[in-house]
């Protein structure tokens, strides 16, 4: 009897033990809890646009996808003689005798144009690019056509040296004892100098593409190209230039990664000018017509029949160009071809675009500005 008893009180708390563990399992403020689904059913392991922590294939590293670039493809492949950051203009006065300001200054002035102020003047500053609080840019006119990397603070102090062409000289303000001079073009892509160099080699004169790190003055040579060679440009991880002449049949439009790898030839053809925008790249192509490719080099395209152009620059949907007599806009699919004002100029004119402004500076005339809607042409002085 008192073993009957036992054995009920044993089953009872056994009961009891089984009830309260059911409690737990089912209740939802339980942080021990385990969740009632299986495998299959759990969310799969995915990026969502817009909540992903993207990265972007920049050669041998990943950066952020907001990579930050010190000027647009399209400003920098028409001498990049204006810049912004956002909150300050910065440009390159031309060497015309009639200005107030000494020839080749660089100037700062804030959005509405009421304040200036010169920030340095080395031979002609060109090939502006501002990242992290400092303008790059490099030196060089016919007076001094070493063309030498400078930067220098937003507020013009720190002016900076990065390169030099004396090889007794070497780097200065603690850079590296190797010597780049005749930098003919310089993209900045965060802490990196993407330079296109013309430099002398053993057997003749080439160019060749050279990065230096902006913060060690690390120097990597790249690519050595040849003695012709058209267009630069970075983008997504992606150098991209072409090299050749149609007199030498032998024509073509190369990438490589950023840190010198992967050198292929892409397209059959020169991309003088490019802009890169969208994932295409736009340039003048045979005839002085506009075209596009993909960044592979596939799906080459006129853009639009009939236009032809002595330079152009594309931002966001639009392609801005000039003729030699007027200058005009057409959307990047080929539509909407509008003329925005009258302006005589030579082959040489150049055009930066800068929020709702075109920058034109032609050696013949100087500089102007007209608003991408076509008003307010005006000269910059």
């Amino acid at each position: 009897m008192k073993m009957s008893k036992i054995l009920s009180i044993l089953l009872l708390i056994f009961l009891l033990f089984i009830l309260s563990a059911c409690g737990e399992t089912d209740n939802p403020n339980n942080s021990n809890a385990v969740p009632n689904s299986s495998p299959e059913e759990q969310p799969l392991d995915i990026d969502t646009p817009g909540n992903e922590a993207a990265t972007v294939d920049n050669g041998s590293e990943e950066r952020p996808s907001e990579s930050q670039y010190g000027n647009t493809s399209g400003n920098i492949s028409n001498d990049a003689f204006t810049a912004q950051d956002g909150v300050n203009l910065y440009y390159v006065l031309p060497t015309n005798p009639e200005y107030v300001m000494e020839q080749g200054e660089l100037i700062k002035t804030n959005a509405d144009g009421s304040v200036k102020i010169e920030l340095s003047s080395n031979g002609r500053p060109h090939s502006l690019n501002v990242v992290d609080g400092w303008i790059y840019y490099i030196s060089g006119n016919s007076m001094n056509p070493d063309g030498l990397i400078f930067k220098v603070r937003e507020d013009g102090t720190e002016n900076t040296l990065i390169t030099s062409a004396d090889s007794g000289q070497g780097f200065s303000q603690g850079y590296t004892t190797q010597n780049i001079g005749n930098t003919l073009r310089i993209i900045v892509v965060d802490d990196w100098i993407y330079c296109r160099v013309y430099e002398a080699v053993d057997d003749g004169r080439y160019n060749v593409i050279y990065r230096i790190n902006a913060d060690s003055g690390a120097v990597e040579r790249l690519q050595q190209v040849g003695a012709s060679m058209h267009g630069l440009a970075v983008y997504d991880g992606w150098i991209y230039y072409s090299t050749g002449s149609a007199e030498q049949d032998e024509l073509g439009t190369y990438r490589m990664r950023t840190d010198g790898t992967d050198n292929s030839k892409i397209a059959e053809v020169l991309i003088p000018f490019p802009s890169i925008v969208n994932n295409k790249i736009y340039y003048i192509g045979g005839e002085r017509y506009i075209y596009s490719m993909k960044l592979d080099g596939t799906s080459v395209e006129r853009v639009a029949d009939g236009i032809m152009a002595v330079s152009l620059n594309v931002d966001g949907d639009w392609i801005y160009y000039a003729t030699g007599s007027e200058v005009c806009k057409v959307k990047t699919d080929g539509t909407e071809n509008t003329k925005l004002c009258d302006y005589p100029s030579t082959d040489s004119i150049q055009i930066n675009v800068l929020n709702d402004w075109i920058y034109l500076m032609d050696r013949a005339s100087g500089m102007y500005k007209v608003k991408t809607d076509g008003s307010g042409l005006q000269e910059v002085v």
